[in-house]
């Protein structure tokens, strides 16, 4: 067999060197192999070389002569990444790329004898050569050793005898380890001494050849997932390495860098680039021409990952040009995650012409036709679709939604709202009937539909669901009646869920009060003040008191009042001014009380003593009784009753008194005495002295001067029984002191 594969290499030569002489004769054509050198000479790059070697492996039809022209140049650079190609693509191993190869064992350089022993490993005649460089002692011992590493590598029984001979002989001890070494890596077993080998080989040499070859492929399985592993590993890394790099580059250089990304020769790192994209992209920012060219080059790309992602990528920019793009690729397309992603992307951006393939791909049960639904529903959102387009997708969609009645994934939910968006009297049903899915997405997205009606018919069944054990659900369904609400059922639906009695969630309290306030306004002024009495008493009792009385009050703004609501006006502001005084708040509830004697001055003359006073008592002690305020309330028709005013100071008096608030008892008496709101008959003037002189006598100054205003508490602000006369007790006086 040597001989005739000599006879044959020198017959080769032969053939050769007369084709050369004939064309240096010619002196007009250039041998095949100078054309590929030509080229490996012209490639300014690592990635242009490696192109060149592809293209001729890969493409040529007879790579022979250049190959070996190239295994047997000065150029290790390009002996190495050949070598390297020829082992990763067994089908382009040729013998006549032995010889060279077999040189490029004996190399001084580690890289070439490593790439021409996994060349070698592939080519099943070199066994017996491959042995014989390892067994010649005077052979340079590194290309010995590259030798046994490539028989390592075969994977035969003869191989592994060899190996196994060579490890026994203990002839030549400076090879031993690195036979043990290449059993090791052959084997997959910790064999690091010759006794280790010998029972290894026990067991293993007397394998049929069935048996071996069961054998290796199970080891070369094992192999082969340890080193995906270890890729996948090492790929992970890398990813998590170049995205932490890039959230700490400055923002200008983003884009250059996510440019790269997207060109990588790694799926991993271009999937990388498109999520970051994305990222970007929704936070608002515009993609650059370059990138955005570089994205659609992506639709093309081999892997299926990157497909899909490119896909997600484009949608999110929102650009309807890229809608035909999908169409046409939904047509061709045939792996599945690149296709369910185009679906959803044609709902996004697609318009009219996307609704025939959409509605082409929702008869079957599968995960398309699911998603192609999903589509057609964001179409209806979106309001892209032609009228009988509308009426066509509707069809589908009640068709659909009839076969998956108990659905509860994302797509049923968007049904719902497309269904919503449809507004027809089917859809209508099926929304109400989803109210009582066992699934709380379905009865958000079904509360959500049911919310672009208009129609009160929605709100009285979504006011079905409103003590809803979901919290989402009943959020929303709160919010709709707070939105959209008109009946009483719905404003006692609103208000049960205003308070931290029957509502735990402050997100529901709030919409709710809003909304029950929203409908008081609508309602008569009694109805509004019956709600005050309803109050339940935690803190916010008083500040929600106010807020009522302010929406009663409100009721009655902007339009003429007769005689009766005007007094009913004055009696509501009396009760406002009373709150706002007991939250601190003088200078509102001075403002009120004014506005409520202007209520009873022209209709409820009998109150207007009363208010006076309560008026009067709370301007001296916030500091806020001037001639003003005394002016207007001697201007008063009818004046107030100096009795009913004295009434309600000496009552006060007399509480500041007990309490041994002396200086303030004072400032009060003096205050009322200095500039009295009426004229005051002698016997009120006399009764005044009287207390006021049997008072302690006033505290000399000190450095700091004493306050002339004290706060008025809640309880402050009171009325003297006897001075109440014809106008009967206020609404205050039903009321517990201590309202929330």
């Amino acid at each position: 067999m040597r001989d005739v594969r000599a006879s044959s290499r020198l017959l080769f030569s032969v053939i050769a060197a007369i084709a050369c002489a004939s064309g240096a004769g010619a002196g007009a054509q250039t041998p095949p192999e100078q054309s590929w050198i030509d080229r490996l000479s012209g490639a300014t790059s690592d990635a242009a070389r490696d192109a060149v070697l592809d293209d001729l492996i890969r493409t040529t039809d007879n790579p022979i002569p250049a190959v070996r022209a190239i295994l047997t140049s000065d150029r290790a650079d390009w002996r190495v990444p050949l070598a390297v190609r020829l082992w990763r693509d067994p089908e382009a191993m040729r013998p006549a790329y032995v010889d060279p190869l077999i040189r490029m064992l004996f190399s001084a350089e580690e890289a070439e004898r490593t790439a021409s022993a996994r060349a070698l490993s592939i080519e099943p005649g070199c066994l017996d050569r491959l042995v014989a460089i390892a067994d010649q002692a005077q052979n340079p011992v590194a290309a010995r050793r590259a030798a046994t590493r490539a028989l390592g590598w075969i994977g035969t029984r003869s191989a592994a005898e060899q190996l196994v001979r060579g490890v026994g002989s203990g002839s030549d001890g400076a090879l031993v380890a690195t036979r043990l070494e290449a059993l090791q890596a052959f084997t997959h077993r910790r064999l690091t001494t010759v006794e280790h080998v010998e029972r290894w080989w026990q067991d293993a040499g007397g394998l049929s050849e069935a048996a071996w070859q069961r054998r290796q492929v199970a080891r070369a399985a094992r192999e082969t997932r340890a080193l995906r592993d270890r890729h996948q590993t090492t790929i992970r890394r890398l990813v998590a390495t170049l995205r932490e790099n890039y959230l700490r580059i400055p923002e200008s250089e983003r884009f250059q860098a996510l440019q790269g990304f997207v060109t990588d020769t790694l799926p991993e790192v271009r999937l990388l680039g498109l999520e970051l994209i994305q990222i970007l992209v929704g936070e608002g920012q515009t993609i650059e021409a370059a990138l955005g060219s570089a994205m659609h080059e992506l639709l093309r790309d081999a892997d299926s990952r990157v497909r899909a992602a490119a896909v997600r990528a484009m949608v999110t920019t929102r650009n309807p040009t890229n809608a035909d793009r999908f169409r046409q690729m939904l047509a061709n397309e045939g792996n599945a995650p690149v296709r369910l992603a185009l679906i959803n992307a044609l709902g996004y951006i697609g318009d009219e012409s996307a609704v025939a393939p959409l509605l082409a791909l929702v008869g079957s049960d599968d995960a398309e036709a699911a998603e192609a639904v999903s589509a057609l529903g964001r179409l209806i959102e979106r309001d892209v679709a032609r009228v009988d387009s509308r009426e066509r997708i509707g069809q589908a969609l009640v068709a659909w939604i009839d076969r998956h009645p108990e659905s509860t994934n994302g797509i049923y939910e968007r049904v719902l709202i497309a269904l919503g968006a449809l507004r027809s009297p089917d859809s209508f049903e099926r929304l109400v009937a989803a109210l009582q899915s066992p699934s709380a997405g379905a009865q958000l997205a079904a509360i959500r539909g049911l919310a672009v009606f208009g129609d009160p018919r929605a709100v009285d069944a979504v006011a079905s669901v409103v003590d809803s054990p979901d919290v989402g659900v009943r959020r929303a369904a709160i919010e709709l009646l707070a939105q959209q609400g008109q009946r009483d059922a719905h404003l006692d639906a609103l208000w049960r869920h205003a308070f931290a009695g029957v509502e735990p969630e402050e997100t529901i309290r709030r919409p709710a009060w809003e909304g029950a306030l929203r409908l008081l306004k609508t309602r008569p002024i009694d109805v509004v003040l019956a709600r005050l009495d309803q109050l339940p008493a935690p803190e916010d009792t008083n500040g929600r008191a106010i807020t009522l009385l302010r929406t009663a009050e409100a009721v009655l703004a902007g339009r003429e009042l007769t005689v009766a609501e005007q007094r009913a006006r004055g009696e509501l502001r009396t009760r406002l001014a009373r709150r706002l005084a007991r939250t601190g708040s003088a200078e509102d509830a001075i403002a009120t009380y004014r506005a409520a004697l202007a209520d009873f001055h022209a209709a409820a003359p009998e109150n207007v003593s009363e208010t006076g006073a309560q008026l009067v008592v709370l301007a001296i002690e916030s500091g806020r009784y001037n001639d003003e305020l005394v002016d207007a309330l001697r201007a008063g028709n009818p004046p107030l009753d100096a009795n009913v005013v004295w009434n309600k100071i000496a009552l006060r008096f007399e509480e500041l008194r007990a309490r041994q608030e002396t200086e303030a008892a004072r400032r009060l008496l003096e205050a009322f005495r200095g500039r009295p709101p009426v004229a005051l008959p002698a016997d009120v003037a006399s009764k005044t002295d009287a207390l006021l002189a049997a008072l302690p006598a006033p505290k000399p100054p000190t450095s700091q001067p004493a306050a002339t205003t004290q706060p008025v508490s809640p309880t402050d602000v009171v009325e003297q029984p006897a001075a109440r006369g014809a106008a009967g007790p206020t609404n205050d006086e039903r009321e517990p002191e201590a309202v929330d």
